[in-house]
């Protein structure tokens, strides 16, 4: 009879389990002052008709609170799918303690926060006091959990509406390049013409004796040099120039 009545109370106690998804409660931190207001707050959801458990130390979830902030949301959607979860944090501040209680979304993100202090002696009451503050957050994500009805309405039947075919726009990108390269090949033309313009100034304004042979030869030779490059990019820039016309012409 008593091994009919445990098996009874058993299935009674799944199936409220079951219906009554509980909410899963995440100490913020690694501290034990985060442990046992994670404990109170249990306690205090458990007042107030709502199922919550303390995760264990070996959840993934208990990892998520030590990441950066930007990390946590993504790290809780992907420990606890789905799950109602509350992090708590509380901290210790001489005969005074501070706690906070973050209600999260589906997706990881905190949903709404609210926090309590008073004496170390009242964990259990600031618990109760935090969560009372919550209780349209609590709603919410619970809300959002609940299953919902959806009516299939036929959609009318419409006749097809074939559009004629617009004609293929050519791409602008071949001329847009063509600019570029020509636009390029100027400005380097512009550069070394007036570089070598500066080194045939230099050498035709040095007074007699001022240079050295070789330094006269090298400024001729660079000035030469300056001058061939300013040639060569110039023809380029005409080049690409009429390239880039015709293509700019064509339909």
């Amino acid at each position: 009879m008593r091994v009919a009545m445990a098996l009874v109370t058993s299935l009674v106690a799944c199936s409220i389990v079951a219906s009554s998804p509980a909410w899963l409660v995440v100490p913020g931190d690694a501290e034990e002052s985060s442990n046992l207001a994670s404990i109170a707050v249990v306690k205090a959801m458990g007042k107030s008709g709502r199922g919550a458990e303390l995760v264990p130390s070996t959840h993934a979830a208990r990892q998520c609170g030590l990441r950066a902030g930007v990390e946590q949301p993504a790290c809780f959607e992907a420990a606890a799918p789905g799950a109602r979860v509350l992090v708590v944090s509380g901290v210790v501040l001489r005969d005074r303690f501070a706690l906070t209680i973050a209600v999260l979304a589906k997706d990881g993100a905190v949903l709404e926060e609210a926090g309590d202090k008073g004496a170390l002696t009242d964990v259990d009451e600031l618990a109760v006091t935090t969560l009372g503050g919550l209780a349209r957050a609590l709603g919410s994500r619970e809300t959002s959990d609940a299953p919902r009805a959806t009516t299939l309405e036929p959609v009318p039947r419409q006749e097809a509406l074939v559009l004629p075919a617009a004609p293929a726009s050519r791409s602008r990108a071949p001329a847009w390049i063509a600019t570029g390269v020509a636009a390029a090949a100027a400005g380097v033309a512009v550069a070394f013409l007036a570089m070598g313009l500066q080194q045939k100034s230099t050498l035709d304004g040095a007074a007699t004796g001022e240079l050295r042979h070789s330094q006269a030869d090298a400024i001729a030779q660079q000035a030469n040099t300056d001058f061939s490059v300013a040639l060569g990019a110039g023809v380029g820039a005409a080049a690409t120039g009429v390239l880039a016309g015709v293509l700019w012409g064509s339909p």
